[in-house]
Parts: C-alpha cells; sequence; structure tokens
C-alpha cells in the first residue's frame, strides 16, 4: 500500500505488522519492495511516540532472504554429514574420468 500512495492505511498496517512480530528475531521476506518498506517503518513511524520505538526495533529485525543467508553459518544436513560420499576432482577420483566433479564413494 506504501508503494501505491496509500500512506494512511499502509502505517495502520504497518503498526500491526510490527506488533504481529514482536516476539521474532527476524522478518524474512522474498520481495525487495515489500522488505525495503519494511525496513524503513521505523523512519515512517519515527514522529508517533507511542510507536517510534517499537517500529524501529522492528525494522531491525527485517532481512531478506539472501541477507539472511550470508549472515548465517553455513550447515551441513546431517544426514550428508553421516555420508560415506565425498565430492572429488577428476584427478583424484577413482571413477573413470569426465569433465566437472565426480562423486566417489569411500
Amino acid at each position: 500500500m506504501l508503494h501505491s500512495g496509500c500512506e494512511p492505511e499502509a502505517l495502520e498496517l504497518a503498526k500491526k505488522m510490527a506488533e504481529a512480530f514482536e516476539g521474532c528475531d527476524y522478518v524474512v521476506v522474498n520481495a525487495a519492495g515489500c522488505g525495503s518498506s519494511m525496513k524503513d517503518y521505523g523512519d515512517l513511524l519515527s514522529d508517533d511516540e507511542e510507536w517510534a520505538e517499537r517500529a524501529e526495533r522492528f525494522s531491525g529485525k527485517v532481512r531478506d532472504v539472501s541477507q539472511l543467508l550470508v549472515e548465517s553459518e553455513p550447515v551441513l544436513p546431517a544426514i550428508l554429514s553421516r555420508s560415506k560420499w565425498r565430492t572429488t576432482t577428476p584427478a583424484t577420483s577413482p571413477m573413470p574420468r569426465r569433465s566437472g566433479r565426480s562423486r566417489a564413494r569411500c
């Protein structure tokens, strides 16, 4: 709604959104325009004494899904960590030569 110029309605929805996610560590979005607007809630509601601080906290939680993945430690799924498979280069693979990477059983 904010993109469409319906600011009063958008600000009311922003308050509801901020309230709904108060107990969360992150608010993950996959739409850049929406995420950008949500990151601006703190600025948009900065003149509202009741909501300025809450909106700022909410904005600090908003992450694009790709941003969250970059911030996170890579996690090897348990099934792969127990697997006897490993990735090898063609030069070290016991498999017949072919281009690219091969998977060899240890």
